[in-house]
């Protein structure tokens, strides 16, 4: 697989960590589930299984978005995101 993008993953010790991944469309039915919580889905990212360690934030394209949901399948892991009021 090849990765078209960079984003930066946020350490708990406010560092950044770069991570490879690609961009991907929200599905229409996240976007129902996301809705019933009261979630806006922004952008659904692909990174390496083996990059993901659980954190929370990620940075793509200068703006740091809430991870709220991953769906890991073998070797990707896909990191839905949002925008909370106020996490710029």
């Amino acid at each position: 697989m090849m990765w078209r993008e960079v984003a930066y993953f946020l350490m708990p010790n406010g560092k950044k960590r770069q991570v490879y991944c690609n961009k991907k469309s929200i599905r229409q039915s996240e976007f129902h589930q996301a809705g019933l919580n009261d979630l806006k889905p922004e952008i659904m990212l692909e990174v390496r299984s083996n990059e993901y360690n659980g954190e929370p934030y990620i940075f793509y394209n200068e703006i740091k978005h809430v991870i709220y949901r991953t769906y890991e399948k073998g070797d990707i892991t896909e990191l839905y995101l949002t925008i909370k009021a106020g996490e710029f």
